[in-house]
């Protein structure tokens, strides 16, 4: 597993393990961390656009740039990866 947070080459994001242990995969209607998943409607492509955070369900959420484990940059990489 990836000891650090990166993008890879085809703009996905690799999550660290404490990171992914702490991210909500089912949905990003809850608090918590969740992955803002992007769907293009040409191609059905899903894409990791960033990890947002909430402090209630009924925030908006936080971008988060930064890893709050591990430090690396995940700030969003811009609409073009959409």
């Amino acid at each position: 597993m990836n000891t650090k947070c990166r993008w890879n080459m085809d703009r996905t994001l690799s999550s660290c393990n404490a990171l992914r242990d702490h991210t909500d995969k089912t949905s990003s209607h809850k608090k918590g961390l969740s992955y803002l998943v992007v769907v293009n409607a040409e191609t059905l492509k899903q894409t990791t656009y960033g990890v947002v955070y909430k402090n209630t369900a009924a925030d908006r959420g936080l971008m988060l740039n930064y890893c709050p484990w591990c430090g690396a940059d995940i700030s969003p990489r811009g609409q073009e990866q959409c």
